[in-house]
């Protein structure tokens, strides 16, 4: 269906964005801006007494290239480079009368913008005055924070797993953040969460040689080329130039190396296997990983002078087996009757035996065994125990039915890139640039032992293609254009020989030939990851800036145009999704509280939940137009000022088949109904509907992002620069946002089903033909007309608001940077924000508390509903109003429609509001040192301290919430999961180049050590209830902090189990709201029932974290510019574990209302079980260069 639709938009697309960029090209007098991935350099030319010098002119030559710039200075003695690719150039200066002016060694980098103001010297042309640039030149032209780490520290210094975005945490002001739905399977396996200078996980700018680098389904970044083929990257924030504000966080740059006039290049194999390694603290082994990563590089003149050529590949192959998984399964001895062993004190985890019934009759089994006759067993179950792996005696020696088995990982991974940059004249310079990155996890099934397809497999394809060309209008304006492609294709799911429940004899209709999810507690088979699925996205976009400088000024102009478009099929729970939770085999078939044996209830078919859905699509188009303009005035030599502004509309995506509705609260109290849908719930209209647009809520054209900023020298040497900026900044809503809309019913609908009070429970051998429902409703039609569209009763919606207002950020910074002698730098920049409407997802319908006590006939608790599809007989007198067992009672629309309400989900997990209201404020400083541009060493060393705090992490997909309160969301502000307060880097690459004689030179000499240290303060998290204290369903209620208690159990961590070996927190710190009240519960006797605790939301943090890694180096030259290296590299030298936050994250995360180890209900609260950090790991390698 999607190849049918797929070509004719961005067909549309094409044609209306080619006539953007036609008219934006010929525009005669449009204005600057810096392309990202490129540089520039401005300045004045002065005679000796101040005088500025019109007509001089100006020479830039690269000095890798040869390749000539020139341009004259104006009538105010002013000229700029803009646009001009990083590298070492050497600028000239002539004019008559004067000595010729030389500057060598001048080191552009990317994103960087420098002024060489120059003097000069009376006399003749043949006369030269020659400087050498001492160090990296100050920013002066621009208010930001920015970091540069090039080419040799990217490729020389410890990078595990070679992936640059591994460089960002090392820039300073930047940490790992909260990942919500924005990574994972559905994306590339390289995007990361990453919070810059306090922005959310997503709203960061991805840039690779000045092209778009975006993945717009939800804001993350695509893949970049390995280290090899990189030259420079950089991280900047915080009060951007107009150009670069598509987003709020900040701007992550890469620019791929070019060809130059001498041929270059380099062959490569890094191999790492577990010979050497240690073992991770917690397990008893080593890892099995055995991994190559392999290639090269070649670079070269084509036409000297002109045009030039880089490519470069790399393939990395990596396998292990995981760490062991341990399910039970039910034994020889079970499938027999006999369930008194596995049920007995040697085998369940409290050490007492476990009463078991029959879960068909409640009959109670003497001895936990069946009478003499082998039970009648679901037929389907035991087709299932053929797939489950034999039991090994020796490993379940008290025939428990344990099992240990290792899911096997396999990643195949092949990167090309490759850059031409072409020179066509003076006047005209172009560069296209191809980026090839195939990606491939293969899931795996094994018919003796299907446990191991809990893990899916991913074909990934990225495919990036970036063109630019910049034009000369005249040596006073330049023109620069870029056209980026982009399409991920992201294929998810099961092996192709694994089996789904139709295979087992299930009477169901299945969507996908593979896939099974089923879980038992006690083992699982498949997951909700793991559901064949296509992500592909697909984008183009097309910008135009042009240069002009006009006597002090430099004025930006441009535009851009982004088309996006998303087409997601997943399957989700197309196969159904089969639960087993032992209450049949503890109560007998109406079920209860008590839970028995999950094996037990399998065997017997007894299921207690099955869920099945439509397949889940989505095929969204969207537009992210952008007009930008700023304005750099040039005061004096020594004060630059800025300001500018952005025209960044958002226009919410819409779906090329119109999915989605709109939630009206006015018209469902109404009860009025869509007329495209009558048979839908009062208060959701649809596309067709009086008053409903395709986008489902109202969009934001008129937004507007202004930028003012200062850079003064204070004493016009150009070794001190002191800068200031602030702007106000629209984040780009993105296309995964409200997705989810698309899915509502009749379009995706997911049914539970759900037992009756004589059904009986679910049948796995027909789980349509008992229960609420006995007929099966699927398939369905992909969109359904009113006749067939199908709406079931406590429905997930997850609908927008009437007007979605898209986040903006208010940033503000100042900065100090100093030139020190011999090539040492010293800045030191204070960062802050604050953001306001920044999404949330907050339930529709709660439980609402209804406080007091049942009265007699039913009286005095009118807040629960008693009638309509909902409602039951009211409580007995004397019990509270509200408990758990009615909360569908209590559901807010349930008690506003009782007839309509209960077609909506309610509580945390059900429907959905995609919210605005979340706001987030940041303070930091950032203190850095760097030593660059030696032949002996290099240093980059930073400190941040940093305070965030906000009242939700970025979610990406916003399916549920995260807050504990829904009506005062506010009781969430506090520290944001990516608040690490102190951060410190040091990276050291140093080389030994002794004057020593020719047999100590040999030993001593071309030897490179780089170690690289990383510290960062704890992480921090939550502690949650584990329960629903205040009875709205919601599930993130959090507990009472108990006064005068340690909260930290401050002992040495140790890799045995229970508290005294992994016990971090102290339980005793912690208790219910409803502590110390009389049994049972009442709110009459109770003054914390129904209440929340007085905890906050991650008011506790985990260890300190401590990364050192390192490598030696011997470099063997062979001939000339031939040369071999040798490289030992260790990870995590001394062995150090980084134990995980309690509740088993690396960042602050909710304990949710079951398990991990932050819930206080959980048998192991408090405890550190996993490292975030592997042991110590060696990798070996050799290179060949020349």
């Amino acid at each position: 269906m999607f190849s049918q639709i797929s070509t004719t938009p961005l067909h549309k697309v094409l044609l209306r964005v080619s006539l953007l960029a036609v008219f934006l090209c010929c525009l005669p007098q449009l204005l600057h801006a810096q392309a990202a991935g490129t540089a520039s350099i401005q300045g004045s030319v002065v005679d000796p007494t101040g005088a500025v010098l019109p007509g001089a002119t100006i020479s830039l030559v690269d000095s890798a290239t040869q390749i000539r710039r020139t341009v004259n200075s104006d009538s105010s003695g002013l000229y700029t480079f803009p646009n001009v690719p990083v590298g070492t150039y050497t600028l000239s200066v002539t004019a008559s009368g004067f000595r010729t002016y030389s500057q060598t060694n001048i080191v552009l980098e990317v994103g960087s913008s420098i002024a060489i103001n120059v003097t000069m010297a009376v006399g003749t042309n043949d006369q030269r005055v020659e400087v050498k640039a001492e160090g990296l030149a100050l920013q002066t032209e621009d208010s930001s924070f920015k970091q540069t780490i090039d080419q040799q520290t990217v490729t020389e210094m410890p990078l595990n797993g070679r992936q640059m975005t591994g460089l960002i945490a090392l820039s300073g002001g930047s940490t790992s953040a909260p990942a919500g739905d924005f990574t994972g399977s559905k994306y590339s396996y390289a995007t990361i969460s990453v919070s810059i200078a306090g922005g959310m996980g997503n709203t960061t700018m991805w840039r690779l040689d000045g092209g778009d680098n975006n993945d717009y389904m939800a804001n993350g970044n695509l893949p970049f080329p390995f280290p090899d083929a990189v030259s420079q990257f950089s991280v900047e924030s915080t009060a951007l130039s107009s150009q670069n504000g598509m987003h709020t966080g900040g701007l992550v740059n890469v620019v791929t190396r070019s060809g130059t006039n001498a041929y270059h290049g380099s062959a490569f194999w890094f191999i790492r296997n577990n010979y050497l390694d240690a073992t991770n603290f917690f397990s008893t082994t080593k890892d099995t990983l055995h991994q190559n990563q392999f290639g090269g590089t070649f670079g070269g003149p084509i036409l000297h002078d002109k045009l030039f050529a880089f490519a470069a590949y790399q393939r990395w192959v990596a396998k292990q087996s995981q760490a062991a998984t341990k399910a039970t399964i039910p034994t020889a001895s079970n499938l027999a009757g006999d369930w008194s062993t596995s049920d007995g004190p040697t085998c369940t985890s409290s050490g007492k035996t476990i009463q078991l019934v029959d879960p068909l009759t409640g009959t109670k089994l003497t001895g936990n065994k069946y009478p003499t006759t082998t039970p009648n067993y679901n037929a389907q179950s035991l087709a299932l125990m053929k797939y489950l792996p034999a039991i090994d005696p020796t490993y379940d020696t008290g025939n428990c039915g344990f099992v240990s088995y290792a899911i096997p990982s396999e990643i195949f991974d092949n990167q090309f890139v490759t850059r031409v940059d072409y020179t066509i004249n003076p006047r005209n310079n172009l560069y296209a640039r191809y980026f090839l990155d195939d990606y491939d996890v293969p899931a795996f099934f094994d018919p003796h032992n299907i446990l191991i397809t809990t893990q899916s497999g991913n074909s990934q394809r990225v495919q990036t293609f970036t063109l630019a060309h910049a034009f000369s209008i005249s040596s006073r304006t330049v023109n620069t254009a870029h056209i980026t492609v982009m399409r991920r294709r992201n294929i998810r799911g099961y092996a192709s020989n694994d089996i789904n429940a139709a295979t087992l004899g299930v009477n169901i209709y299945q969507g996908e030939p593979n896939g099974l999810q089923l879980n038992t507690g006690k083992f699982t088979i498949g997951g909700g990851t793991n559901s064949v699925s296509h992500f592909n996205d697909n984008t183009l976009v097309v910008s135009d800036d042009v240069t002009m400088l006009r006597g002090k000024h430099q004025i930006v102009f441009g535009g851009e145009w982004v088309q996006n478009q998303l087409n997601i099929s997943n399957a989700y729970e197309s196969n159904g999704v089969f639960s087993f939770s032992g209450i049949f085999s503890a109560n007998g078939p109406n079920g209860g509280t008590a839970v028995g044996d999950t094996n037990l209830d399998f065997l017997m078919g007894t299921q207690n939940s099955f869920q099945q859905s439509k397949m889940q699509q989505n095929a969204l188009r969207g537009p992210v137009p952008s007009l930008y303009v700023q304005d750099t005035y040039h005061a004096n030599k020594q004060l630059t000022m800025l300001a500018g502004l952005r025209w960044s509309p958002n226009f919410m995506p819409t779906d090329y088949f119109n999915r989605g509705l709109v939630f009206n609260m006015a018209a469902f109290l109404a009860n009025q109904h869509s007329s495209i849908y009558p048979n839908a719930p009062a208060g959701a209209f649809f596309y067709g509907d009086p008053g409903v647009p395709r986008q489902f809520t109202q969009n934001s054209p008129w937004q507007f992002s202004p930028n003012v900023g200062l850079s003064f020298d204070p004493f016009g040497d150009g070794k001190t620069v002191i800068r200031g900026g602030a702007e106000l900044a629209y984040d780009m809503v993105n296309f995964f946002t409200a997705q989810r809309n698309q899915q509502n019913p009749p379009f995706a609908t997911a049914i539970s089903q759900t037992q009756t009070t004589t059904s009986g429970p679910i049948s796995f051998s027909s789980p349509w033909s008992v229960g609420q429902i006995t007929t099966s409703p699927f398939p369905q039609p992909v969109i359904p007309d009113p006749a067939t569209a199908q709406f079931f009763a406590q429905s997930q919606y997850i609908v927008l608001p009437p007007q979605f207002h898209p986040s903006y950020t208010i940033q503000w910074t100042a900065s100090v940077q100093r030139q020190l002698p011999r090539d040492w730098q010293l800045q030191v920049d204070y960062i802050g924000s604050h953001t306001v409407h920044a999404p949330m997802g907050t339930p529709i319908s709660p439980a609402v508390f209804t406080p007091g006590v049942w009265g007699a006939g039913g009286a005095g608790c009118s807040g629960v509903v008693l009638t309509g599809p909902a409602g039951k007989p009211a409580g007995a007198a004397g019990t509270p109003c509200s408990t758990t067992a009615n909360q569908a009672q209590r559901f807010y629309l349930t008690t506003q429609n009782p007839l309509q309400g209960n077609q909506y989900s309610g509580g945390g997990p059900g429907s959905v509001l995609i919210n605005n209201n979340g706001m987030a404020n940041y303070n930091g400083m950032v203190t850095t040192i760097q030593h660059r541009l030696s032949s002996d060493f290099s240093l980059l060393a930073n400190y941040t301290w940093s305070k965030c705090l906000n009242t939700a992490d970025a979610q990406g997909d916003l399916a549920g919430t995260t807050v504990q309160n829904p009506n005062n969301p506010s009781m969430d502000y506090g520290p944001c999961g990516s608040d690490f307060r102190n951060v410190f880097n040091v990276v050291f690459i140093a080389k030994s180049h002794f004057q020593l004689d020719r047999v100590a030179a040999m030993f001593l000499n071309n030897w490179e050590i780089a170690p690289l240290l990383h510290i960062v303060s704890g992480a921090p998290f939550t502690v949650t209830a584990g329960q629903d204290n205040s009875f709205t369903d919601v599930g993130n209620d959090r507990p009472n902090l108990v006064p005068g208690v340690p909260i930290y159990l401050n002992q040495t961590l140790r890799s045995a189990t229970g508290v005294s070996n992994r016990g971090y927190l102290n339980p005793a710190a912690f208790a219910q709201v409803t502590a110390g009240c009389p049994t049972p519960l009442s709110p009459t006797t109770c003054p914390g029932y129904g209440t929340y605790g007085n905890i906050s939301k991650n008011s506790f943090r985990g260890p300190t974290a401590y990364q050192f890694d390192a490598q030696i180096s011997r470099i063997f030259p062979i001939h000339e510019s031939l040369a071999a290296t040798f490289r030992l590299e260790a990870f995590n030298v001394l062995n150090h574990p980084n134990f995980n936050i309690p509740t088993g994250g690396t960042v602050g995360t909710l304990g949710g209302t079951t398990g991990g180890a932050g819930v206080l209900t959980s048998s192991t609260f408090g405890q550190v079980s996993t490292t975030s950090n592997q042991a110590r790991v060696f990798q070996g390698s050799v290179k060949i260069t020349f």
